[in-house]
């Protein structure tokens, strides 16, 4: 939870407005990318672009129940009751890449609480799978090769390249 609802996945990826982190944070120094594999055989070019879209993300967690908000300006979802907020673990160096995107979600009534742990912590609590949000980077291989990372079978063994957990 909260993730686990596909639309409140999609919505924020509609929130999450891309180019004008690149713009205004990055200094246009990125190219956008759809795919984990762009420009090789695994692209799949009809991925959704999920390009900034407000609109979008507001009537998609109104679907997943997200119609109202608490006192305090917070999402409540109207079954359970409870508030749309959730942690991102993070090193402190990455503040600056976070702290834009907080403050965004508290525009549309999405509590993101930014947790600080060390590095060691972080990639224990990955491997593990014991975390909601986090924010790692990962380099490309030479080689473009799904399976070591994308494989089904290691989606529900922990220590694994496959650290999201996904299988089809």
């Amino acid at each position: 939870w909260p993730f686990n609802d596909k639309q409140v996945r999609y919505a924020f990826c509609y929130l999450y407005d891309r180019e004008k982190m690149n713009r205004e944070m990055y200094y246009n120094e990125y190219g956008m990318m759809n795919s984990l594999y762009s420009g090789t055989v695994y692209e799949n070019k009809n991925n959704n672009p999920f390009e900034y879209n407000p609109n979008e993300a507001i009537e998609l967690l109104n679907s997943a129940g997200y119609t109202t908000r608490n006192n305090d300006g917070w999402l409540v979802h109207k079954e359970t009751g409870r508030t749309l907020s959730f942690d991102i673990d993070i090193q402190k160096t990455s503040a600056y890449m976070v702290t834009p995107v907080q403050q965004m979600l508290k525009e549309y009534g999405i509590d993101m609480q930014i947790k600080f742990i060390d590095y060691n912590t972080m990639i224990k609590n990955v491997n593990a799978r014991n975390f909601n949000v986090c924010l790692l980077a990962y380099s490309g291989l030479i080689y473009p090769n799904p399976e070591s990372s994308l494989r089904s079978t290691l989606a529900d063994q922990n220590d694994n390249n496959n650290v999201w957990g996904f299988k089809s």
